[in-house]
């Protein structure tokens, strides 16, 4: 049934999103965008599977598991941050998520905007099916950069049958998405490109929206607890105070290749220059990178306990694939060291260095020119004065929020106004046990 239209001033407002993946501690879009709406007034839910993020991934268990526990989490829902997380169990289906009871739910919570993590899956075609009938305003985001993407999509010399494959179970229906998407946010210039020539949506309705950084819990050090702090952590990571600690954070995998960094820094050790890394994950490249001279590496931490790894860091360093890691160093106060090849150079220019990709004397070289403490904090000072004005979740949010208020007033531009959110109201609560969703 077709929800009764209610006012659509913020504290009114009912948005969702979606994902089909969530684990509870992580920065992810997921955890931030939420909770960063939620201080804004609506009422916000988040609709996930039971699987935790890569939980469909066959490293799963190598990788995260000790980390995050099972891949696999209890259905139900739950309060987190100020928004409702609503758990639901999943099949698997050619090896992606579509989640069970999705229609149901959103049905009965009736919302004014349905906002989506992914440009395409199972969960956004449903929801683009479902959205005529119900009445929502429907968003969704793109996060697959060009680097990423198959080569023979974007090669039309090879891969014939594939790339035709592609298209006919990618592209074509995510045409038809996009006919129901009100906007696709993009978060880098290329995933604009990936959006538009890969999953089929119209140009008109794709705006990038970089990701962000919680700036008010990701800071630099600023006075004596945490100068005391990143000296106390640097030595029991057997750091010397006059070394430039280079830092990685995120899955120790051949895509990211932090094992360059490793190689790098083993080079400027091998120079005697006081190069030193440390590595905060997990992954296929662990011993590898701790066999290196100057590299150390240290398990998977809690979203809430980076700041004061990268506080006791100099340089924050992504070898290859971009990574939302970057923003929350950035954050920090320390400069950004990445590949030439990234999507959205924009993160690292003016706050750091961008390297030729390819081996580990170029990343070396970049990592020497960073020498100098004053040129590092320069460069820290403007990555977070970046950060702080153009990369916070809270920017993000109410870039989001205009966005939605907007479509609901018809292309109007109406203008975001903070406001208390309401609770739980008693008909959601029934709802929810309606469809089989319980407490």
């Amino acid at each position: 049934m077709r929800r009764a239209s209610r006012p659509t001033g913020t504290n009114n407002l009912r948005v969702v999103y979606v994902a089909d993946f969530y684990s509870e501690g992580m920065g992810h879009s997921e955890n931030c965008v939420p909770q960063a709406m939620a201080t804004l007034g609506p009422e916000v839910h988040l609709i996930s599977s039971d699987l935790q993020v890569y939980g469909n991934s066959p490293l799963y268990d190598e990788t995260y598991a000790d980390f995050l526990g099972p891949a696999r989490q209890p259905c139900g829902h739950k309060t987190v941050s100020g928004h409702l997380l609503h758990r639901l169990p999943h099949r698997l289906r050619l090896g992606y998520v579509d989640m069970v009871g999705l229609p149901a739910l959103v049905r009965s919570l009736q919302p004014d905007i349905v906002h989506c993590f992914d440009c395409f899956s199972f969960s956004v075609l449903r929801l683009s099916l479902m959205r005529p009938a119900v009445g929502y305003k429907l968003f969704k985001e793109c996060h697959q950069h060009l680097s990423i993407v198959k080569p023979y999509l974007k090669d039309n010399s090879e891969g014939g049958f594939k790339r035709l494959s592609y298209r006919a179970t990618r592209t074509l229906p995510g045409m038809l998405a996009g006919l129901a998407t009100d906007r696709c946010f993009a978060i880098s210039p290329d995933c604009a490109e990936v959006a538009r020539r890969f999953y089929g949506v119209p140009g008109r309705k794709i705006r990038t929206v970089s990701l962000g950084s919680n700036t008010q819990h990701f800071f630099p050090v600023d006075d004596y607890e945490t100068r005391k702090e990143r000296l106390l952590l640097r030595s029991d990571l057997g750091i010397e105070p006059g070394d430039i600690l280079c830092i990685y954070t995120g899955r120790f995998s051949q895509q990211k290749n932090p094992l360059l960094l490793a190689e790098a820094v083993s080079l400027l050790v091998k120079k005697g220059l006081p190069y030193r890394a440390l590595f905060v994950g997990d992954g296929v490249q662990g011993k590898a990178i701790s066999s290196h001279a100057g590299s150390v590496a240290v398990p998977f931490v809690l979203h809430r306990e980076l700041p004061r790894y990268y506080r006791a860091a100099d340089i924050g360093v992504w070898p290859t694939q971009e990574s939302l890691s970057m923003l929350d160093a950035a954050s920090c106060g320390i400069p950004i060291v990445a590949s030439d090849r990234i999507g959205d150079p924009e993160r690292v220019i003016g706050n750091g260095r961008l390297y030729r990709e390819g081996g580990a004397e170029d990343l070396a070289r970049s990592l020497e020119e960073l020498r100098s403490e004053q040129v590092r904090q320069e460069l820290g000072r403007a990555g977070r004065a970046k950060m702080v004005e153009k990369h916070s979740w809270q920017r993000v949010a109410e870039d989001f929020l205009e966005e939605y208020l907007r479509a609901l007033d018809g292309g109007h531009g109406a203008q975001a106004k903070t406001g208390l959110k309401r609770g739980l109201s008693k008909s959601t609560k029934e709802c929810l046990i309606d469809c089989g969703v319980s407490e």
